[in-house]
């Protein structure tokens, strides 16, 4: 089967931190995950691979292997793919 995803491009007023499950089976799950007012996604590390893609807005991502961080802009159709278990945190930036 299939299912047909709306995903909101524009950020709106709401929350500083938003998550919104778009799709989930027993295989995957795309989540929307809206950032606000310069807030922070702390430090984390997935057990599965992650793709991350910026839809709005301007953010940077942080990737850290326990000597250095690596920054990468987050900019509006930017996708990032991560592995497994790397430790990444997200700062949303004013636009």
């Amino acid at each position: 089967m299939y299912k047909v995803i709306n995903v909101n491009n524009r950020i709106e007023n709401g929350v500083e931190k938003e998550v919104k499950v778009l799709f989930e089976n027993s295989r995957a799950k795309i989540a929307q995950l809206t950032l606000r007012k310069n807030k922070i996604l702390v430090s984390h590390e997935v057990n599965v691979p992650i793709v991350i893609q910026c839809i709005a807005g301007i953010g940077e991502l942080i990737i850290e292997n326990g000597i250095e961080k690596k920054k990468l802009s987050l900019l509006p159709r930017t996708i990032i793919a991560l592995e497994a278990n790397v430790l990444h945190s997200i700062v949303a930036k004013p636009s």
